[in-house]
């Protein structure tokens, strides 16, 4: 298993980064600059993806503050046991069933508009 020690700093290759005056993410990353200079993505890296090449197994692709490890795609059935099955990953955040007290009309601001829509 990865530890953190194993992961070094990844900065998008040049022919991956959009081009000056481009901040659209049609490099394949899925990520653009920001007027500030810095990175950032909106989804999963896919050039970054396709540069790891893991096939169907799960693929480190960085640790959560807590030190948990972040996987892409794959990952294990008993996320404990390396030896279990193979599975895609699904994200488990869905919006709430009812909006909470105090919340603008969802009319207005449609359920996953705040952090606080999701659960």
């Amino acid at each position: 298993m990865a530890t953190p020690d194993d992961v070094i700093e990844a900065t998008p290759s040049p022919e991956l980064q959009p081009t000056p005056g481009n901040s659209s993410n049609s490099s394949g990353t899925n990520g653009h600059v920001q007027p500030g200079g810095s990175y950032h993505y909106h989804g999963i890296p896919e050039g970054l993806m396709d540069r790891l090449a893991q096939g169907i197994l799960p693929t480190l692709v960085g640790f959560a503050v807590d030190g948990f490890p972040i996987y892409a795609r794959y990952g294990y059935a008993a996320a404990s046991d390396a030896g279990s099955e193979v599975v895609v990953l699904a994200g488990s955040y869905q919006h709430k069933a009812v909006p909470d007290t105090g919340r603008p009309d969802t009319e207005i601001y449609p359920m996953g508009a705040f952090r606080q829509n999701w659960e």
